[in-house]
């Protein structure tokens, strides 16, 4: 099969390498990302076996030359950088367009922009690092790719998780996208926009009483939401979504910590830090906040129902992102951030 990756960054790296042993794959880079990989080339290490791409066919342009189209064009950036992708990605580049990106409203906009019969919907929950000059690492190979159909009768998910299995992936199709879209973004909400306000780790976090309160009240907002809109949880290679939402949910402050605690679940990711806290320590002016807990803000907005919690976590995050708040007051104080959230559930609930 001819593919095109669009993005050669930890996600991206890591699929192009993967495919590349049985496929003919491409990657879409910027002129001066493609200098660099011209020296360095890409490798990947999964499950302790490195695969590398001395040197990687490399493209700078996203607009159909005198080729024969790609069979499949998977866009692997961020997404905030979505649109501007879109906004110079031909058509006629490709035959089927895949989406692995984070949050809600990806799909959509490919769609509107190529049509939903050409999709392919995933998620992926392999934790990726990247290092010097191309090295991509999974740091932790129990995860997967999930695939979502696009409609009822849709045969392209099937087909691509036959496609990413064969590259050595732990695969899963799921019934509707949007369930499988939901799921991930619970999953990446877990501890992430809180990781990156107060600067704790996951498991500094779930010892925090505070800190656990306003991540009961995240989930459980979400929760009821999705309970209203008819989507349903459902579980991710690696990843039991379903009884992570359960805990939140039914369990009581106290129980949560010490299921995360016990479990070891808050310890697994050790002292890796998550990714919106890695884009406000790098000065960042762009990040997934608002795809992911912003998607409920957004949906609740569209809905008509009040969704306070995400709202103040996203409110704070921006601040700080765009300097109009001190970050410092909330490091290792979810204290203080639980406060001003109680206050300002209290006046937006009248």
């Amino acid at each position: 099969m001819k593919i095109l990756i669009i993005g050669a960054g930890a996600i991206g790296t890591m699929l192009g390498v993967s495919l590349a042993e049985k496929n003919e794959v491409s990657f879409y880079v910027r002129e001066s990302r493609a200098e660099k990989l011209r020296e360095s080339g890409l490798s990947l290490n999964l499950a302790g076996t490195e695969r590398r791409i001395e040197k990687p066919r490399l493209v700078t342009s996203l607009k159909k030359g005198g080729d024969s189209p790609y069979d499949l064009a998977v866009i692997s950036v961020k997404a905030y950088s979505l649109d501007e992708i879109l906004a110079n990605l031909d058509g006629d580049l490709f035959r089927d367009v895949m989406t692995c990106q984070n949050g809600i409203g990806n799909e959509e906009k490919i769609g509107s922009a190529f049509g939903m019969e050409r999709l392919v919907s995933g998620v992926i929950t392999l934790p990726v690092a990247v290092g010097d000059g191309g090295k991509v690492t999974v740091t932790n190979a129990k995860g997967g790719i999930s695939f979502g159909k696009t409609s009822p009768g849709d045969e392209k998910a099937a087909k691509a998780a036959e496609l990413f299995a064969e590259a050595g992936f732990r695969t899963s199709v799921c019934e509707n996208y949007r369930d499988m879209k939901w799921s991930k973004v619970l999953l990446n909400m877990n501890s992430n926009a809180l990781s990156s306000i107060t600067s704790m780790t996951m498991e500094a976090l779930f010892r925090s009483p505070e800190a656990v309160r306003i991540e009961k009240e995240l989930f459980t907002e979400a929760l009821g939401l999705l309970d209203r809109e008819g989507v349903k949880c459902v579980d991710l290679p690696g990843y039991p979504v379903r009884l992570m939402n359960m805990m939140y949910r039914h369990l009581p402050v106290p129980l949560i910590s010490a299921v995360m605690l016990l479990s070891g679940k808050a310890r697994a990711r050790g002292k890796k830090m998550p990714s919106l806290y890695i884009d406000i320590e790098k000065g960042s002016r762009n990040s997934e906040i608002d795809v992911l807990n912003g998607a409920v803000e957004r949906l609740g907005r569209d809905t008509g129902v009040k969704t306070p919690w995400n709202s103040f976590i996203c409110g704070v995050f921006h601040d700080i992102m765009e300097k109009r708040r001190d970050r410092d007051e909330y490091r290792d104080n979810p204290g203080k951030l639980l406060e001003e959230a109680l206050k300002f559930v209290s006046e937006a609930k009248g």
